[in-house]
């Protein structure tokens, strides 16, 4: 197992903006891919798949670590604002982690964020 887990930590993707757009595009016309499907792109495109692949984990990676937060919810955070994040950023995913991921990103530049929106009723959600 040790030698596959330094394969991967050497196998960083640089992101290719470009072709991300691409691919972006792609999934909006295409949500919740096939694997064959994924293939299929990839030939069209003429890459190969395995490439076309570290490319969307290079953008998953991106979302997941990108953004003023980096991805980690900043220590001072109060369980207050957090709380009223996830009810505000739920219109962005339904997926718990990029709405918590979101609410970090917000709360990484003003601290108050959720509360400052709230009371200026900026938020329809709370």
């Amino acid at each position: 197992m040790k030698r596959y887990k330094s394969k991967f930590s050497e196998a960083k993707t640089k992101l290719d903006l470009d072709l991300a757009e691409k691919i972006l595009e792609w999934l909006q016309k295409n949500p919740y891919p096939a694997d064959k499907q994924v293939h299929d792109f990839a030939e069209s495109i003429k890459i190969e798949h395995s490439d076309l692949e570290a490319q969307i984990y290079a953008i998953l990676s991106n979302i997941i670590t990108g953004g003023k937060s980096k991805g980690v919810m900043p220590k001072d955070a109060s369980q207050k604002e957090i709380d009223l994040g996830m009810l505000v950023e739920v219109e962005h995913s339904s997926i718990s982690f990029i709405q918590r991921k979101i609410t970090a990103d917000h709360i990484k530049d003003r601290k108050d964020y959720y509360s400052f929106g709230k009371e200026f009723g900026i938020f329809d959600e709370i």
